[in-house]
């Protein structure tokens, strides 16, 4: 057994490049089980299906010759629960990065939205149609003219940790930068569930569905389910499911993605290195939340955790990362990265903005 590796001594070692063996990877599992014990019922999110199938939202589930795989949380659902570690006001990590706000007006009453929120990140249409739309296109466009990454880790840094794609934005498609962290939640060997349910408002345990309808002056279900006093017969749903085999939280840091993340000299590339991947170390060994979604709380099976870094000849060796370690290592990155202080700005969404572009692409697929 090789002897672990302390990822809290230096990041640089881990991004350094040019040699015959280096650091593709810094990989974590870990086992979860339900709040309630191994073997309790959990319920997965639902997925709709195909664009234009006509089918019900369903779980993720795949069969293989070992059992069946279901999808606890995706790739998506994961970077949205890490980012909230790093947003105001309870954020832990809020310190660590830039805190850019939108303004929406929605009527009389204006609502501010943290760029960190935003599905696309900088490529977002929240971003497009505001007046940080300059900035942000001119740091796609470092990226496309000059390979330069700085200003959208200045912007948004979980642009290049979590990835990001310009498709409809000033590349027109060009600027595409892969995820450098990824993380799922699956559980193997899986059984579905189904649950029954009824429903009978309060009045009609000791009225007739006439004397209730003639009550109301209504007749059939249509008006009275609107008002919660239509009865619902036994109905068959979904009822999540037990998972027998191992919950597991698979989580990649990969250093391969980091290494394509760069700026104008050696020395300033160093420093934005340094600061992704510690944030994304950070990432890696920060816990989340046991609440999921209603049904579904995991919490961590003790000793069920393995950690490794993962070479380019595919080697591995053990690896070791406290918290305290990994939020330290991140405050100094940040520091030395942000020069020029944390920035809080806020900007302003226009609805006129959008308006156009809407009209503009209607008139565009019109005239197809």
């Amino acid at each position: 057994m090789p002897e672990s590796k302390d990822l809290g001594q230096s990041v640089d070692d881990l991004i350094e490049e040019g040699r015959e063996r280096f650091c593709a990877a810094v990989v974590r599992k870990e086992k979860l089980m339900p709040i309630a014990g191994k073997g309790s019922v959990i319920f997965p999110p639902t997925f709709a299906g195909e664009q234009g199938e006509e089918v019900k939202p369903d779980y993720v589930i795949d069969s293989t010759p070992d059992g069946d795989i279901v999808l606890l949380d995706s790739v998506e659902s994961q970077a949205n629960r890490i980012e909230k570690l790093f947003m105001p006001p309870d954020g832990p990590y809020r310190n660590l990065v830039p805190q850019i706000e939108i303004s929406v007006r929605n009527k009389d009453k204006d609502t501010t939205i943290n760029l960190i929120e935003a599905p696309h990140r900088i490529a977002d249409a929240l971003v497009r149609f505001s007046d940080l739309k300059e900035r942000a296109g001119k740091a796609l466009m470092q990226v496309e003219q000059k390979n330069d990454y700085t200003e959208i880790a200045r912007i948004s840094p979980f642009s290049l940790l979590f990835g990001t794609w310009d498709s409809r934005g000033i590349s027109g498609g060009r600027v595409k930068i892969p995820r450098a962290f990824a993380s799922t939640v699956r559980g193997y060997n899986t059984y579905r569930l189904h649950r029954g349910y009824a429903y009978t408002p309060a009045v009609r345990l000791y009225m007739g569905q006439d004397e209730v309808e003639e009550a109301l002056e209504q007749t059939g279900n249509r008006g009275l389910s609107k008002v919660g006093m239509a009865q619902v017969p036994g109905t068959v749903a979904q009822g999540g499911v037990i998972v027998k085999g191992d919950i597991v939280r698979e989580s990649i840091l990969s250093f391969v993605s980091l290494r394509n993340i760069r700026a104008t000299n050696e020395e300033d590339t160093k420093r934005l290195r340094r600061y992704i991947a510690s944030l994304g170390l950070l990432c890696l060994v920060s816990p989340l939340p046991a609440e999921y979604r209603s049904g579904c709380a995991l919490v961590p099976e003790p000793g069920g955790e393995t950690f490794e870094v993962v070479f380019s000849d595919g080697s591995r060796q053990p690896a070791s990362l406290s918290l305290d370690k990994a939020r330290q290592l991140a405050e100094e990155a940040s520091r030395t990265f942000l020069d020029q202080g944390l920035q809080k700005q806020t900007y302003r969404f226009s609805w006129e903005e959008a308006k156009k572009e809407v009209r503009k692409k209607g008139k565009n697929e019109g005239t197809e």
